[in-house]
């Protein structure tokens, strides 16, 4: 079994800057899944790449991490997982030199409208959003705040 997973849609020749989108959920299928979609939304345009690694497990980000410093744009980290949850995942990725302000949008089917509202209005971090797995819209939320978290991609 591997640790990482990649989809890469860095084929474009003459690529000017490549955006990396960490997806860390434990739900293997889902996981490829988005990377997927995010590749087909966002794969080469206008001269832009993105790159999606997937971790099916928290406990892996230092290691991951160490040939990736600062090098992460977006992470996309499911709520609830077995071993580290999404919550300490996101504070180990906060201690990570170069992460400290690395955008993070959680997503799991554990939040509905309510949690959200509530993790919105008392976690002090501006680099952070919610959006549920149960949402009929989660894909496309998932598009647009990714959309804005990196500078409109």
């Amino acid at each position: 079994m591997k640790m990482c997973e990649t989809i890469d849609a860095t084929n474009a020749v003459n690529h000017k800057e490549t955006k990396t989108i960490l997806v860390v959920d434990d739900d293997k299928r889902l996981a490829t899944m988005l990377a997927l979609i995010l590749e087909e939304v966002f794969g080469t345009r206008e001269g832009k790449t993105v790159n999606i690694p997937i971790l099916h497990d928290g406990s892996h980000l230092e290691t991951f991490l160490l040939g990736h410093i600062g090098t992460i744009d977006l992470v996309i980290l499911d709520w609830q997982m077995p071993g580290r949850g999404g919550w300490d995942t996101y504070l180990q990725l906060r201690k990570e030199p170069g992460h400290e302000k690395t955008p993070v949008l959680f997503f799991s089917g554990s939040f509905n409208e309510i949690v959200i509202d509530a993790y919105r209005n008392n976690i002090a971090d501006p680099y952070i959003d919610f959006v549920s797995k149960g949402s009929p819209d989660n894909i496309l939320n998932i598009l647009d705040i990714t959309k804005k978290m990196l500078g409109g991609l």
